[in-house]
């Protein structure tokens, strides 16, 4: 059994792949898929009695690829799926930590401490924060003009793009004003007067920031009444919204950050089975599969899977943190010496002791 590559001896594999499939009757958009996703098939020689071998093609499903190469897999997913399961760790922690829900809004009435445990908080800043989900419709952000404090800050999708502004830099221009968060794929009629922000993901969050103009009481108290105006709410109770609950986070922990073990991949396989599929992710989507990771199917690893998952985890977070240290330059000055080593070919080794490349 053999993987084919791109050069050498693969390419020969890969030929003889192409002809293989398009005898069975396969066309040349399916044929190049095939080939392409070149991890997910292999090629096993055949002997054959009247000429040379041939090749047949062999679909190869999670108990049929060893432990090194699940684990492989799984380290990219972390990679991959590394802003969404973060937006899902801190969904999780906004619902038991805040005990909130959809429309309710949090906000921290002092600078932040070591309390509010997301990716990238800093310790001078009063944030405010809400979660949203559009399954069941758009929702309304109504932001008040900046008057005697600034407000400003993002709507961010699942993924962790930044779908609009809000306050200054964005379209209220901090002068105020109605956004509507809209799902994907809707096609429903939006009021005249709305700022319209159409988003990619079902779930999403918004990150503001509540800015006193200087750190006396009085400032500070007009900063929190400015926050206390935003409302959050669905557009079907437009017309009537429920009364807004803000929960103030100052004196409580709220644990967002993501745990790099088995758990990752629960919080990966709940989020691709919440949202939509872009084309840019079939690739990923298919190197899932394996994981026991699909959308419409429930995750179940078995003992077998289990340890894989934690460790690739595990690896996937000292990646993460070589890169952050600097090591990722070490890894390059490694990589490059051990290519001049490979170069400098030994005296001893004439042409005829080079192994013969087929």
């Amino acid at each position: 059994m053999a993987w084919a590559n791109r050069s050498g001896r693969g390419t020969r594999y890969a030929t003889a792949r192409a002809v293989h499939l398009t005898a069975l009757g396969f066309g040349p958009k399916l044929t190049h898929e095939f080939l392409t996703t070149r991890d997910m098939w292999r090629v096993a020689p055949r002997p054959s009695a009247t000429g040379p071998r041939s090749l047949v093609m062999k679909r190869c499903d999670r108990a049929g690829l060893p432990a090194t190469d699940l684990k492989r897999r799984a380290v990219d997913a972390v990679v991959w799926g590394m802003p969404i399961v973060a937006v899902d760790a801190m969904r999780q922690a906004f619902f038991r930590d805040a005990g909130a829900g959809y429309g309710d809004i949090l906000y921290w009435s002092k600078p932040t401490a070591w309390t509010f445990q997301s990716t990238t908080p800093n310790g001078s800043t009063r944030y405010i924060y809400f979660n949203f989900n559009l399954k069941d419709g758009p929702f309304v952000l109504d932001v008040p003009a900046a008057e005697g404090a600034g407000l400003f800050g993002s709507i961010v999708d699942a993924w962790q793009v930044p779908v609009a502004d809000i306050g200054p830099a964005g379209k209220d221009e901090g002068k105020g004003g109605r956004y509507v968060f809209v799902p994907p794929g809707s096609t429903q009629s939006i009021p005249h007067g709305y700022i319209c922000v159409r988003l990619e993901t079902f779930n999403g969050y918004c990150l503001l920031r509540a800015i006193s103009t200087t750190s006396a009481d009085v400032d500070v108290t007009r900063a929190i009444g400015l926050l206390k105006r935003l409302r959050l709410y669905p557009l079907a109770r437009a017309s009537n919204p429920p009364p807004q609950k803000y929960i103030d986070m100052s004196d409580r922990r709220l644990a967002g950050v993501v745990q790099f073990d088995e758990s990752f991949f629960e919080r990966l396989a709940r989020m691709v089975n919440e949202e939509p599929i872009s084309p840019r992710d079939f690739f990923a989507m298919s190197r899932l599969r394996a994981l026991g990771i699909e959308k419409g199917r429930a995750f179940k690893p078995d003992t077998f899977l289990t340890p894989i998952l934690r460790q690739a985890a595990a690896d996937a977070l000292a990646r993460f943190m070589l890169g952050v240290s600097g090591g990722s330059r070490v890894a390059q000055a490694r990589t490059a010496t051990s290519s001049r080593r490979r170069r400098q070919r030994p005296a001893y080794l004439s042409d005829r002791h080079q192994p013969r490349r087929r």
